[in-house]
C-alpha cells in the first residue's frame, strides 16, 4: 500500500518512510511539528494535503495537526460543510464539525426538525443526535399534548425517561 508516496516494506518487518514533499506541503499550510508517527497516522487514515487545503479554503477555523485525523476519519469535507451552511448555519469550526460528524448530524433530519418550528444551535444539533430527538419523537410528544417544547425540554424528557 502506497500513500503520500510513503513506502511500506515487508520482509518480516514494516518500515514507514514519510513522504518529504507531503510533509513540506503540510508545513507550508501551517501544519508544523509533524513527526514520523503523526505522518504515519495521516497515511493510515488518508489525510491528504489537497483535502486539508479544501477545508481551509472554505474557511474552517481551528484546524490543527491533531484534529485533521478525526476530521478525516469522520468524513468532514466541503460537501458536508455546504450541506450545513445551506440550512442557514454559520460556518462551523473544526471542533463543531467533528462533533456533528461523530454524532451523525444529518442535514435532511435537521431540515425536518426545522420544519417543525425548531431552530437548533450547533450544540443542540449534537444533543439532538445524542438523545435521539428525532422528528418522530417530537411529533409523538406534541401528540401527547406537550406544546411549545424547546430542544432543552425535549432533551430533559429523554434524560428523565418521561416519554416512556
Amino acid at each position: 500500500m502506497l500513500r503520500h508516496g510513503a513506502q511500506w516494506h515487508s520482509r518480516g518487518k514494516s518500515l514507514f518512510v514519510p513522504d518529504a514533499p507531503f510533509a513540506a506541503r503540510m508545513e507550508q499550510m501551517g501544519f508544523s511539528g509533524l513527526d514520523s508517527e503523526k505522518l504515519q497516522t495521516y497515511a493510515l487514515v488518508n489525510v491528504e494535503s489537497q483535502w486539508a487545503q479544501s477545508l481551509r479554503e472554505i474557511g474552517i477555523q481551528g484546524i490543527t495537526v491533531d484534529n485533521l485525523i478525526p476530521l478525516r476519519i469522520f468524513k468532514a469535507d466541503p460537501a458536508y460543510v455546504h450541506s450545513i451552511t445551506a440550512l442557514g448555519y454559520d460556518l462551523p469550526s473544526a471542533d463543531q464539525l467533528i462533533a456533528m460528524r461523530v454524532q451523525g448530524v444529518d442535514p435532511a433530519e435537521v431540515r425536518e426538525i426545522r420544519s417543525l418550528g425548531y431552530q437548533p444551535t450547533f450544540d443542540e444539533l449534537v444533543q439532538i443526535r445524542i438523545f435521539k430527538i428525532t422528528p418522530d419523537f417530537i411529533r409523538r410528544m406534541e401528540a401527547r399534548g406537550l406544546k411549545n417544547l424547546t430542544i432543552a425540554k425535549l432533551v430533559q424528557i429523554r434524560i428523565f425517561k418521561l416519554a416512556d
